[in-house]
């Protein structure tokens, strides 16, 4: 009998706790190793772009290439602007979604233990009218 309570209470903790737990910590390690992507690719390109403005700034020779390396300069500058830009929205787009997500885990587990409480109080109802 104790083995059957010790049984049925566990199953319904992790039903309502442990499943949800495991679900939201698998949720938000993906929702890290994302962002940890964005930023690491973001990184890549910013590095890229700095060593190859110094590359060309290495080969400066005249007034003129450095006319020409300046205008580039300022062309650099938008792209990385842009890729911000559009980094940020990711971002953005990424942490609503983990937001909807976990709300999600949040109803389902608040229905597992309504349920469960409900189950519980008809065991209890129907032990005590026996």
């Amino acid at each position: 009998m104790n083995e059957q309570i010790f049984k049925d209470y566990s199953e319904q903790f992790d039903k309502i706790f442990g499943g949800t737990a495991r679900a939201y910590g698998a949720l938000a390690l993906s929702h890290a190793e994302t962002i940890f992507n964005i930023q690491l690719e973001a990184a890549r390109a910013h590095s890229d772009i700095g060593i190859k403005r110094a590359r060309a700034a290495l080969e400066l020779r005249t007034p003129e290439d450095v006319q020409a390396y300046i205008k580039d300069q300022q062309e650099v500058g938008r792209e990385i602007g842009e890729r911000v830009k559009s980094d940020a929205e990711k971002l953005v787009s990424l942490n609503q979604e983990f937001v909807q997500k976990a709300r999600s885990l949040s109803e389902e587990s608040a229905g597992n233990l309504n349920k469960a409480a409900k189950s519980n109080v008809r065991k209890a109802t129907a032990k005590a009218a026996s």
